[in-house]
């Protein structure tokens, strides 16, 4: 495999290239040796760069690399793409956002699409995506419309010197091409899939997992062995799980007829959680009772689910409501305990 300066000489460095700029003196001696022999017109556009300063800093590369990675694409004129990769595909939905226009709306969604034609093709290049392409361009009713949408993005697919061959608008109105895959795309160089949701992007959310343990807590409550139900959560599923002020738990134990006892793990997998059945004395003791009057110092990250007035903590595995914490947010505070329901904990900032 090619080192990256015959790469980016081979495939980079054109005659339509203004400069090359470079931070490091043995890559450029090796690129101007290379340039002497092969293309020597282009060395007088090629720069170290000596200064203290990161190049990368000075020219804001990081953070156009992060925007390349964006889902979402904005257009100079407030209109905006939305960019989402397939395991087959890659599909591209222009819309027109802010975008109003100032004539009629069916110019305003022809100017739209020109626009998003110059900047698909412009993220065809940077983002480096391959394979088949599907493109949903704002619904044009006029044929003619349509036909200089299509001419517009072709012209515009001939500067990629990547080859790409445009198939044409289904029936649908949906455009399709196809580009030639060279390496990985700049999403697969750059990221890898998320360990919390398997690259999904989606995750069940908290009211779907809390009623999945309600359904087997009252599967395990059939038992009548099962004299207590413990239940390890994460704290979105706990909160779900408990209800304002503990009216969901408390409906729950007397549905079911069991004690129920609610342990909080940060650092279980949103997804996952543990039910257990048993004798109530053997389960009790598996969990750390929070005496009232209990004082310690937590840190409060985020609201107590929609109760934006109070915080969550999490303290020895209990789920903490702390009352009046939700302008602490980010902050250490010592608070006291003053409820303990087994499964339910509050508490209030000591002042």
């Amino acid at each position: 495999e090619l080192a990256l300066v015959d790469k980016v000489l081979r495939d980079l460095f054109t005659p339509d290239i203004d400069r090359l700029i470079i931070d490091n003196p043995v890559e450029h001696a090796k690129m101007r040796d290379k340039l002497e022999s092969t293309a020597p017109v282009l060395m007088g556009r090629m720069h170290l760069y000596t200064d203290r300063r990161p190049l990368f800093e000075l020219h804001s590369v990081e953070s156009e690399m992060e925007k390349a990675l964006n889902r979402k694409v904005w257009l100079d004129s407030g209109g905006y793409l939305i960019i989402d990769r397939t395991e087959a595909l890659w599909v591209i939905d222009v819309n027109t956002g802010k975008f109003i226009g100032k004539t009629s709306l069916a110019d305003t969604i022809l100017r739209t699409n020109l626009e998003a034609c110059r900047e698909i093709c412009r993220q065809l290049r940077l983002r480096d995506m391959a394979g088949i392409i599907v493109i949903d361009f704002i619904d044009m009713d006029s044929a003619d419309d349509q036909r200089k949408v299509l001419e517009f993005l072709e012209d515009e697919l001939r500067r990629d010197r990547t080859r790409t061959h445009l198939v044409g608008m289904t029936e649908l109105g949906l455009v399709q091409l196809t580009r030639k895959r060279e390496g990985k795309d700049l999403d697969a160089v750059m990221r890898e899939p998320c360990p919390v949701c398997s690259g999904r992007g989606r995750l069940l959310s908290a009211q779907t997992l809390a009623f999945r343990v309600r359904r087997e807590i009252l599967r395990l409550a059939l038992d009548d062995h099962n004299e207590a139900i413990l239940v390890r959560v994460h704290p979105h599923t706990a909160i779900e799980l408990i209800g304002v002020e503990g009216e969901e738990v408390e409906t729950l134990e007397r549905d079911s007829g069991r004690t129920i006892l609610i342990q909080v793990d940060q650092h279980l997998h949103p997804e996952c959680h543990e039910v257990l059945g048993g004798p109530k004395n053997q389960l009790e003791a598996r969990v750390t009772r929070l005496s009232q009057g209990h004082q310690v110092k937590v840190r409060l990250e985020e609201p107590f689910g929609p109760n934006i007035q109070s915080a969550l903590a999490v303290v020895n595995g209990h789920l903490v409501e702390v009352l009046s914490g939700g302008d602490r947010l980010g902050k250490e505070v010592q608070v006291r305990m003053i409820r303990n329901t087994g499964a339910f904990c509050q508490a209030e900032i000591v002042r």
